[in-house]
């Protein structure tokens, strides 16, 4: 629920099954000594009458069951980008307040505009962009954006910059080079819940094309990467 990854996952079944949350992981290779996936596993269980399961069904199992976030207050927020209603959701597993900016009507079944993020200091507080590297997505544009295209959400997680994170970024806005995009796989599982919670199912995500994994089991879908442009 934090992380989409195969050790999370192995722990998670054994707990499921009430055993104590620890596990051995195992790589199974097919015939050339490649790590087999697929069919290839698919196949593997039925010749050795193995129970087989995705990471995708284990989410979808938990967020119908358990889940890691809790909905703690709806309020109306004026910006200068227009009106919001912001959502709050405690992360029971940190003890973090994440937030979602809303604006619009969402439909389950329209792609709706989203932006997944953090406050970092340079890009959000100070508005800095390096200096010959493409534009990005930042708080303020994509406030502005969505209010543009009149329906969209924002998830703003309370995910802390370490000062090596901002120490980074500095040197590298000084050196005018741009940070690769970042996308913490800790930060999916938060993120997708929250989505799913206000009703989000298909997205236009606001960002670089990134790593988006194990994403269907929690009943989301993305259907375009929009990047910023001026």
């Amino acid at each position: 629920m934090q992380r989409a990854g195969h050790a999370e996952a192995a722990c998670d079944l054994a707990r499921l099954a009430g055993f104590q949350p620890a596990a051995t992981l195992v790589a199974i290779l097919d015939e050339n000594g490649e790590l087999a996936r697929g069919d290839e596993l698919q196949t593997f269980a039925q010749r050795h009458r193995l129970p087989i399961c995705s990471i995708a069904e284990l989410i979808h199992y938990r967020i119908l069951h358990e889940g890691t976030i809790r909905r703690s207050g709806q309020y109306s927020l004026t910006t200068r980008h227009g009106e919001f209603r912001v959502m709050s959701f405690q992360d029971t597993y940190q003890g973090q307040l994440h937030l979602a900016l809303v604006r619009g009507e969402i439909d389950r079944e329209r792609p709706t505009l989203v932006r997944v993020q953090a406050i970092e200091t340079l890009r959000d507080a100070l508005g800095c962009d390096s200096e010959g590297t493409p534009l990005q997505w930042n708080l303020e544009r994509s406030l502005a954006h969505i209010a543009a295209v009149g329906t969209g959400v924002l998830v703003l997680l309370a995910q802390h910059e370490s000062p090596e994170a901002t120490l980074e970024q500095l040197r590298l806005h000084g050196a005018g080079q741009a940070r690769a995009p970042q996308f913490p796989q800790r930060t999916l599982g938060i993120g997708a819940q929250i989505l799913r919670d206000v009703g989000v199912r298909r997205m236009q995500l606001m960002s670089t094309e990134v790593p988006y994994k194990a994403v269907s089991g929690f009943e989301l879908e993305v259907v375009e990467f929009v990047p910023f442009t001026c």
